[in-house]
């Protein structure tokens, strides 16, 4: 018995916790939401749902099941709950302190990949690095590349280190710094083929209007400064003295920022600077080449 109510099945359960999401702000997502944390818990396909939903889950499960439906509920983001999630077909481990890798990112990653695809043995600088997963998953396309990621957070380097580990990665190499004042360490000297970040880019006022879900997600990875720009009128010039000429600047930027951010990457002595769309038609990426 379960609160005075008949046990229910495996599939019962699963059906209730759809159900229960329904009803919240996750809406039309809540099918795919309240399956996965069903895997999670159960260790069970979908395909192992439907052969054995008959069956009655132990009483401990149904418990931690129902938790994760309430935390979802109260607005911790899917993916912390979860504990990983994938960027650029491959895992990464995230929880709360690290900012949760998204798939407009990607853009990003493909666009270097472009560039350093003609380019043997190539150099790649990541700044603002956060969970890894952008120079980690260049590292993997390219495994002949040297790929260093910077990363201030103290609560987002074991991510970082975590998800090395967990993609089996050994040629990416993490420095713990601010990425203002990187470190005189020669790791960091250059001359690099390609310089990636995705820095903070959210205006100051508006965190505080941001999805419930996303406030979960840390400050320091979401806040750009009163603009939302500070950021990008120093990495250009940072991203200049240590590219090699032709080198390639790639930035992630907030679907407004497109024109303010091309022309700092201008005015830092970038040529072929472009604004990519993402897949949603939003501006998300600035590119330049650093001139010959």
């Amino acid at each position: 018995m379960t609160n005075g109510n008949p046990p229910l099945t495996l599939e019962q359960l699963y059906r209730q916790g759809r159900k229960i999401l329904a009803q919240s702000p996750i809406g039309e997502d809540a099918g795919f939401e309240a399956f996965l944390l069903f895997e999670k818990t159960f260790h069970l396909s979908r395909e192992e749902l439907l052969t054995r939903g008959g069956e009655f889950p132990a009483p401990l499960l149904e418990a931690e099941y129902r938790s994760l439906l309430e935390k979802r509920l109260a607005g911790q983001p899917l993916q912390y709950l979860l504990g990983e999630w994938e960027f650029f077909g491959h895992p990464f481990a995230v929880g709360p302190g690290v900012l949760i890798p998204r798939p407009e990112t990607e853009l990003l990653v493909e666009l270097a990949l472009q560039h350093l695809s003609s380019i043997p043995s190539p150099a790649v600088l990541d700044l603002c690095s956060g969970s890894g997963c952008i120079p980690i998953s260049i590292s993997l396309e390219r495994p002949d590349a040297f790929c260093a990621g910077v990363e201030l957070s103290p609560e987002a380097i074991p991510y970082f280190k975590k998800n090395l580990a967990l993609n089996h990665c050994s040629r990416v190499f993490l420095v713990a710094g601010d990425v203002l004042h990187l470190p005189s360490i020669p790791e960091l000297a250059g001359p690099f083929h390609a310089i990636t970040s995705n820095p903070p880019y959210i205006p100051q006022g508006d965190l505080s209007h941001l999805q419930q879900e996303v406030q979960q997600e840390p400050s320091m990875a979401l806040d750009g400064g009163a603009d939302g720009l500070l950021f990008y009128r120093k990495l250009p010039e940072i991203a200049a003295a240590r590219l090699a000429p032709g080198g390639l600047l790639a930035m992630e930027i907030g679907e407004d920022q497109g024109d303010a951010v091309a022309a700092l990457v201008r005015q830092a002595g970038f040529d072929q600077v472009t604004v990519h769309p993402d897949p949603a038609g939003h501006d998300r990426v600035v590119t330049g080449v650093l001139k010959k």
